[in-house]
């Protein structure tokens, strides 16, 4: 019987919390949610999830309650129980926090804020005048409706409060005149039984028409960038159902209408399988991305099967450590008939010993070297087992007891020299090991050379090598992704750089430099 993967629960939990969002659920399972309390009897809610990413009511919190989540349903084993405990009730400083997207646009029909409090209530006014309210949602964000449409003149404020008085005023400013012509908006391309329509390029509050087989959708403000529309009906075959989509700002100050963006619609038996990272051994998750959203995910690895709801585009899949061999494999459906999987992404499992490095210079039985030779090697491992640092020693003996010298050195330095000069006419031996977090030290390699005679010319030393280029995809996605080009002279150096220019939600996956990355929608 397969598992049912665990739930995620999002965003920050405060007192002012009147709802969970947890991700990943299957549509259909029962979502149970237990809250602890710090003093009391437990109690729990929940209940049947009608798609992967959903809020579910919850009574009154208070600070360090734990709230757990668990998902089951008919045919599926439970979930592994997710936790998350309740923080402090916010304060006056954490209620003036938050931020509208800016630019705000006249002839606009609802803002956007942004890192406010969870659970809280915003009220939108402009000079002094209501214009609107929302409750933030779970992940800080608020979409607030507004009762018209903002005109020269308006000067928006926003107010956060949670059962007390509001926070300071959060400023918005004046509305500035739309971009004109408007752009039109970009329909990602959509699979047979999605139930959800992406559209990207949008205006900050443009109110945004879609239209489906012909037929219209009430039209949405957007709040910034990314429209979702959500839920729909299934998609159904391409002939059926052609998607468009147009933005405006309709109000008589303003009268833009955008040119209809459009895309085409695929059957559902060119639905891609999902991507999975680089695995190496002893991994305990790893990400499978480029999913659809709501589809079934299902993941097999180390002899289990987790079954997922898509509520992002990209799972974290917690495991035992991986061994090797073995091969980890993961496929997505839209339709949900047993005839609509998509094919099997699989990856090997890659061994994490670190292999024995190569030596470059001096070449083995060389003669001729210089007393202060540059000695040079190179890391041989592959992605999983690189190394991340090296043993270096140099001796006049096979034993490496008699005259040695020796060093440890990064995975970013493939080179050293050694600080004592040394003698003349002498057979030295000199050798590597590299060194990888976790694991025994590899076998030594070995190389021996002789030094060149006094008064005699040496021969030109090695190069050490050159800092090269490393490609990386950074995969953001629903909302973006980009290649990021780092240079260094080893591959862990290289991904240690490139994590640290990558946003700390988003998945870092090893790529050629010449492969073209597709944008988010598409595989």
């Amino acid at each position: 019987m397969s598992q049912l993967g665990p739930l995620k629960i999002v965003g920050t939990l405060t007192p002012c919390s009147r709802v969970v969002r947890v991700q990943n659920q299957l549509i259909g399972a029962t979502v149970k949610l237990t809250v602890k309390p710090k003093v009391g009897p437990s109690f729990t809610a929940g209940g049947t999830a009608f798609w992967p990413d959903q809020e579910f009511a919850i009574p009154a919190l208070n600070k360090q309650d734990t709230v757990t989540a668990v998902q089951s349903q008919a045919g599926f084993s439970d979930s592994t129980p997710t936790s998350a405990t309740v923080g402090d009730h916010p304060t006056a400083a954490d209620l003036s926090n938050g931020k509208f997207a800016l630019p705000l646009y006249l002839c606009a029909k609802c803002v956007y804020l942004y890192n406010m409090i969870p659970g809280a209530t915003v009220e939108v006014e402009s000079n002094g005048q209501p214009l609107g309210k929302e409750v933030v949602r779970s992940d800080g964000e608020a979409v607030v409706s507004l009762s018209r449409e903002l005109t020269n003149g308006d000067n928006l404020k926003a107010f956060q409060s949670c059962g007390g008085p509001p926070g300071s005023a959060i400023v918005g400013g004046l509305p500035l005149a739309p971009p004109n012509p408007l752009p039109a908006p970009k329909v990602e391309t959509a699979v047979e039984c999605d139930q959800i329509i992406t559209v990207s390029g949008i205006i900050n509050g443009a109110q945004v028409t879609v239209t489906r087989g012909g037929q219209k959708l009430a039209p949405i403000c957007s709040p910034t960038g990314r429209l979702f529309i959500f839920p729909i009906k299934p998609l159904k075959k391409p002939t059926d159902d052609p998607i468009t989509a147009v933005q405006a700002f309709p109000h008589d100050l303003c009268r833009l209408h955008s040119p209809a963006g459009s895309t085409p619609l695929l059957s559902k038996d060119q639905i891609k399988p999902p991507s999975v990272d680089v695995l190496c051994e002893g991994m305990t998750s790893f990400n499978v991305f480029n999913l659809r959203l709501g589809a079934m995910v299902e993941v097999t690895a180390n002899g289990k099967t987790l079954v997922y709801g898509a509520g992002t585009a990209a799972i974290s899949v917690p495991v035992s450590p991986l061994t090797v061999p073995q091969t980890v494999t993961a496929r997505q459906n839209t339709c949900g008939d047993p005839g609509s999987w998509s094919a099997l992404a699989k990856v090997v499992v890659g061994a994490a010993k670190p292999v024995s490095p190569g030596l470059t210079s001096p070449a083995n039985n060389a003669t001729k070297i210089s007393t202060t030779p540059t000695l040079i090697f190179a890391d041989l491992g592959t992605f999983c087992n690189r190394a991340n640092s090296f043993d270096v020693q140099i001796a006049t003996n096979a034993a490496f007891t008699s005259q040695v010298q020796t060093t440890n050195v990064g995975s970013g330095t493939n080179f050293w020299i050694p600080p004592k000069k040394l003698k003349f006419s002498t057979l030295y031996l000199w050798r590597v090991r590299s060194n990888h977090v976790g694991q025994v030290s590899s076998a030594w390699t070995t190389f021996k050379f002789t030094t060149v005679a006094d008064g005699q010319p040496p021969q030109p030393p090695g190069t050490p090598p050159p800092p090269q280029s490393f490609c990386f995809i950074e995969d953001c996605c629903p909302y973006m992704r980009r290649v990021i080009v780092v240079t260094a002279t080893s591959q862990a150096d290289a991904e240690a750089q490139a994590r640290a220019k990558a946003a700390s939600n988003c998945t870092i996956t090893p790529t050629d430099c010449n492969t073209k990355v597709p944008p988010c929608g598409q595989p």
